[in-house]
């Protein structure tokens, strides 16, 4: 029963009840007053005692607030069936039943059409003394409207990807439709609704989802004016809601003449009901003019501005259809989407960069504008960037630094400089780039790698080098010497860059470790500045090389640390630094990986001071194999 209809019935009761009080208070009161149940009301000058009586159909009444379901002329009837009234040529007989009920009457034997009030059913009648009422079903009873987000419910009310609210019922006679049951939270939804009732719900789907069936359980909806509300006349049945929401694709129009497509993502960091539809056009040409100069405050004097575009985004939601739609344009995001554009072949280029300047109209009417990083993939000529905030964008192309490596064929040491990225960003500084970007001048670096094993020229590199070796050896000795040439200007000398450089050398075959019965593992070392660094390096066995990674550039030695193999492992330690290894692991027995550590394989092992105690231990586990074997063998013959 609705809040409305219980303070109607209050205001008649207390009405009554002031009147009951107000006539027995008074001294010319008369003795003989009117009964009813347990209250009081009046004196009733001409009265008449009626009795009603309910034949059939009890079990269709309510009771209201004041436990009343039954009345004459707004008097309740007692539990006896008895009620005292005005006597009158008519009277009225009111019936209240259960909510969602329909009801037809007969009293006396004949069928009466009744009018709604409030909830009540009200029959006029001539007066009589008895009155026998039957009363029977003429509708569906306890209709609602169930759904449910956890699947508690039965596999036929589990509504995904969205929500359903139940905002408002109303009879034909614009009284409230929905019951005493209306619970609606985060678990689901359990709705009495009178049928009849025109119903407003909202149906709210999740990003990347639209309604567009058009009906709950067959029942036509019709959209309204609010976003993802609807209407629709309650049947005589319960619904049961599911399965309400499609997923959908954003949509993207690029009718722009200056890209080839577009595309968007993370769309949930702008809206959360719906999709996206992002539309981007060639800016007219009259406007560019009012654009440029903002734009071009924030563009280098070697860049180029490729295109400007009108972008717009708009969170669409369906209407029922997939035909009809609520748009709302959005002009600023909760959170950024990323934006991808596809250019044309005239604008793409293998070593192009790219960014994007946006102009955007701010709430107050004055504009602001913003230099937007933006990636760029030359396989698929796209670039893309994240944005807020949807207006006019500028496509800036940038003036790269063109570069070529002179990797010199005639290095003792076979070494090549490995183009990680973009190489100059990794020498210069942001300073230098933006001279050379203005200049237009192109860039040469070169790498030469000299053997100096044998020169005399470094006694101190060398001998620092030798001091920190531990249990290493040294294969050579080698310089790197890398140069850069700028323009016209002469070739200078690089000694430190902002960022490290790949290097990689070529082994000479005699480096290379061929013995399955040995272990070898390489590392390099730089002297620099006084200062000697052991630097983690990479052995690839396929190709035969070594790689590694340095900001500085001087002197450098290979280094090499041998280690014997015993069960598929290792006799030494190489202290943590496994850089890489060349051999395979033994997989005969332990005694047979004992018994061939032979003269000839440890002599094929470098011999340092360090490694004397390991080779001792070697020998003494072989002899102690032969003496196991000799006392087996006097055992046996004992025995015997």
């Amino acid at each position: 029963m609705s809040g409305k209809s219980i303070f109607r019935r209050f205001l008649k009761a207390s009405a009554l009840a002031v009147i009951t009080f107000l006539l027995l208070g008074s001294k010319d009161m008369k003795a003989e007053a009117a009964q009813s149940g347990n209250a009081d009301f009046g004196t009733i000058e001409n009265s008449i005692e009626i009795t009603v009586n309910i034949n059939a159909g009890r079990q269709y009444l309510d009771r209201d607030s004041q436990g009343n379901y039954l009345k004459v002329d707004n008097i309740p009837v007692s539990a006896d069936g008895n009620v005292t009234v005005e006597k009158a040529q008519q009277h009225t007989i009111s019936i209240l039943p259960q909510f969602g009920i329909s009801v037809s009457t007969k009293i006396n034997g004949t069928a009466m059409q009744g009018s709604p009030d409030d909830g009540w059913m009200n029959y006029i009648v001539t007066e009589q003394n008895v009155y026998d009422l039957t009363i029977s079903q003429s509708g569906n009873s306890a209709v609602t409207v169930i759904w449910d987000y956890q699947g508690t419910q039965g596999a036929d009310a589990v509504v995904s990807n969205g929500t359903v609210k139940i905002l408002s019922a109303v009879l034909p006679d614009g009284q409230n439709g929905i019951g005493s049951i209306n619970m609606q939270d985060e678990n689901g939804g359990h709705v009495e609704i009178k049928p009849g009732s025109t119903v407003t719900v909202e149906l709210k789907p999740d990003y990347g989802y639209q309604f567009v069936s058009g009906s709950l359980n067959g029942q036509t909806v019709t959209a309204g004016t609010e976003v993802s509300q609807f209407t629709f006349t309650m049947p005589e049945t319960n619904l049961h809601l599911s399965a309400l929401f499609t997923q959908t694709p954003d949509e993207v129009e690029a009718t722009s003449t200056k890209i080839s497509s577009a595309g968007l993502e993370n769309g949930a960091n702008a809206v959360d009901s719906g999709n996206l539809k992002l539309t981007v056009n060639d800016l007219d040409t009259t406007v560019i003019p009012s654009v440029e100069a903002g734009v071009k405050k924030l563009v280098e004097p070697s860049d180029q501005v490729q295109m400007y575009l009108d972008m717009n985004l708009y969170n669409v939601v369906n209407k029922g259809t997939t035909t009809d739609s609520w748009e709302n344009k959005l002009s600023e995001l909760r959170g950024s989407l990323t934006i991808s554009l596809e250019l044309p072949e005239a604008s793409r280029g293998t070593e192009s960069t790219f960014y994007v300047v946006r102009e955007h109209e701010n709430i107050d009417g004055t504009k602001s504008y913003k230099k937007i990083p933006a990636a760029y993939d030359s396989m698929t000529g796209k670039i893309s960037f994240d944005t807020n905030k949807f207006s006019t964008y500028a496509i800036v192309k940038e003036n790269a630094i063109t570069y070529t490596i002179d990797n010199d064929p005639k290095n003792s040491c076979n070494a090549i400089l490995s183009d990680a990225g973009n190489l100059a960003e990794q020498i210069f500084t942001p300073e230098e780039i933006q001279t050379i970007k203005s200049s237009g001048d192109s860039v040469k670096f070169s790498l030469m790698v000299k053997d100096v094993t044998t020169d005399a020229g470094y006694p101190l590199e060398k001998n620092q080098i030798d001091s920190n070796k531990g249990d290493k050896n040294i294969a050579f000795y080698f310089d790197i010497e890398l140069k850069k040439t700028i323009g016209s200007m002469p070739e200078q000398s690089i000694t430190t860059t902002n960022q490290e450089i790949k290097i990689t050398l070529k082994l000479p075959g005699e480096l290379v470790n061929t013995d399955n019965k040995v272990t070898r593992d390489y590392y390099i070392a730089r002297y620099h500045s006084g200062e000697v660094t052991w630097i983690p390096c990479e052995y690839n066995a396929d190709t035969g090389t070594i790689s590694f990674k340095t900001d500085k550039f001087s002197v450098y030695a290979l280094g090499y640390h041998d280690h014997a193999v015993v069960s598929g492992s290792t006799i030494g330690s190489n202290n943590g630094n496994t850089s890489g290894s060349s051999s395979a692991a033994d997989t005969t027995t332990q005694n047979t990986a004992v018994n061939s550590v032979t003269a000839q394989t440890l002599d094929q092992v470098p011999k340092s001071g360090e490694n004397e105690d390991i080779y001792i231990m070697e020998i003494m586990l072989l002899f102690g194999g032969i003496l196991l074997i000799t006392m087996g063998i006097l055992l046996q013959r004992k025995r015997g």
